[in-house]
């Protein structure tokens, strides 16, 4: 209970942190609109030039009810912290992250796991900002950390596109 406690305040701490800071957009050379790079949340994409196809995309997906009562299963054990990197100006990322953002609302609303996450925007050149220790190639870019007691460590990478679904890849690095 005191472990799931500390976690909570950590996650808290992490939310508030990624909300508070101030995101920095660039303009795209290609698709003369503003992107963000670095830190940024799925509130702050809202309203910009892209969002709609990321709306759209949220909205038509529909996560595979089994997978996700398995996922959550592994969840409820299991404490996981998700990066994603991704280009706003990238078809694969404007695709794939609406999808992580409704297996992570899918397994609040339906399961009560809260998956912890930050979003990294990049640009053309996989410049992610100040917050990037990792060396991208290419977008989206999901790294899936393994959280306890003695840190944060990775298990598994979604690179670009899923080999299945997102739901069932990311079952698969909890469960291989």
């Amino acid at each position: 209970m005191i472990k799931r406690f500390a976690l909570f305040v950590i996650i808290s701490f992490s939310i508030y942190y990624g909300f508070s800071q101030e995101v920095q957009w660039e303009m795209d050379t290609v698709k003369k609109y503003e992107v963000p790079v670095g830190l940024c949340s799925w509130e702050e994409l809202k309203g910009h030039e892209f969002y709609n196809e990321m709306s759209e995309q949220y909205a038509q997906y529909l996560p595979n009810p089994k997978v996700m009562e398995e996922l959550s299963k592994q969840l409820f054990a299991t404490s996981l912290h998700v990066d994603i990197y991704f280009g706003a100006w990238c078809g694969d990322s404007r695709e794939h992250v609406p999808h992580f953002m409704k297996i992570h609302d899918d397994l609040l609303n339906n399961f009560g796991i809260l998956l912890d996450y930050q979003i990294i925007g990049c640009n053309r050149e996989k410049e992610c900002g100040a917050t990037n220790d990792e060396i991208i190639e290419y977008v989206p870019t999901l790294i899936i950390y393994k959280v306890d007691d003695s840190g944060n460590y990775p298990i598994g990478k979604i690179i670009e596109t899923p080999e299945i679904t997102l739901e069932e890849d990311l079952l698969k690095i909890l469960h291989p």
